[in-house]
């Protein structure tokens, strides 16, 4: 409904303030599900907010034909769109609200304990624990920056990439994210547990970021780059879960989701400055690497990180 640029940077502003319901949704379902099925209860959080770059487009295409069909005007089209959208968000949180209601009211007092006692750590954990669970989500937060936005300009440039390009891999990307959160994900954690699966997930992101940058023939390329799309689904999800179990209670892990959250949308604040700078200068340089900086530096730091959960583990076990 905005008419300029102001009531455009108004609406954005408060999307972003209510980008907070992931760590409140987040918070939320590990305090109504016990420590065994948490990792599995997360991961479909996760897949939840990615699902949106895949179902959305879709949605808005449904909107636009119902629209077409009742006559509205095409300068109403967009509006109403977001109307719509809007409308079943809201409708979606009251319910909701009324099934969490319903949830705790059926949960009693007993089997609440038990769940809070068998998903937080120990009374005293090093803080610095959580912030190096931040850095981790701060790389890869980076990674999904590199593989989006800074990945338009790569492969226009040098993969010779159009729209109808860029789109379909875009949407391949989200969707094998997706995927990888619902079922991969949940394997993979009870096989080897989240401090390895992190560790995995960080090592695919550092070798598939690097590789797509370096290695530009197509099918290599395309699977390098859907590897590191893969890994960063199972690191994402994977530091959420260890989020979880190294807080020592509920409100603790609640402010522990709330910071991860705010880092990630720090991340999506500088990275792009950053990242366009490094391709800019990588560019101006001969070679297999132009263009390659902020993937290959991204990528080593994913590489060095992804021993780092094994080390937290050892650092949090009783």
């Amino acid at each position: 409904m905005a008419r300029g640029t102001a009531g455009v940077i108004v609406a954005r502003f408060l999307a972003g303030c209510f980008a907070a319901s992931v760590p409140v949704a987040q918070a939320a379902v590990t305090e109504l599900v016990s420590a065994d099925v948490a990792p599995v209860a997360l991961s479909r959080v996760s897949a939840a907010s990615q699902m949106g770059i895949v179902v959305g487009p879709a949605v808005s295409a449904m909107f636009i034909a119902l629209f077409n069909r009742v006559g509205l005007p095409n300068s109403l089209m967009v509006p109403a769109i977001f109307a719509a959208c809007g409308f079943i968000a809201l409708t979606l949180a009251t319910v909701g609200q009324r099934g969490q209601r319903q949830k705790q009211a059926q949960k009693t007092e007993k089997e609440a304990k038990e769940a809070k006692k068998s998903l937080g750590g120990p009374e005293t954990q090093p803080k610095f624990v959580q912030w190096l669970l931040r850095l981790m989500a701060l790389t890869v937060g980076w990674s999904l920056t590199l593989s989006v936005l800074v990945y338009c300009l790569f492969s226009s440039r040098f993969l010779g990439y159009d729209q109808v390009a860029l789109s379909s891999t875009f949407s391949i990307g989200a969707a094998v994210t997706v995927l990888t959160q619902l079922f991969l994900f949940p394997r993979l954690v009870r096989r080897f547990g989240p401090h390895a699966s992190c560790s995995l997930g960080l090592l695919t992101v550092g070798c598939g970021l690097s590789g797509c940058s370096l290695i530009r023939q197509q099918p290599m390329h395309q699977v390098l780059y859907l590897s590191n799309r893969i890994g960063s689904g199972i690191a994402d999800t994977c530091t959420a879960t260890l989020v979880a179990e190294t807080s020592s209670n509920d409100e603790e892990r609640a402010n522990n989701f709330a910071m991860i959250q705010s880092t990630r949308a720090a991340t999506r604040i500088v990275s792009p400055l950053l990242s366009g700078k490094m391709f800019q200068f990588s560019c101006a340089q001969a070679g297999r690497a132009a263009g390659a900086l902020p993937y290959l530096t991204c990528g080593l730091l994913a590489l060095l990180l992804s021993p780092l959960p094994l080390g937290i583990k050892q650092m949090t076990a009783k």
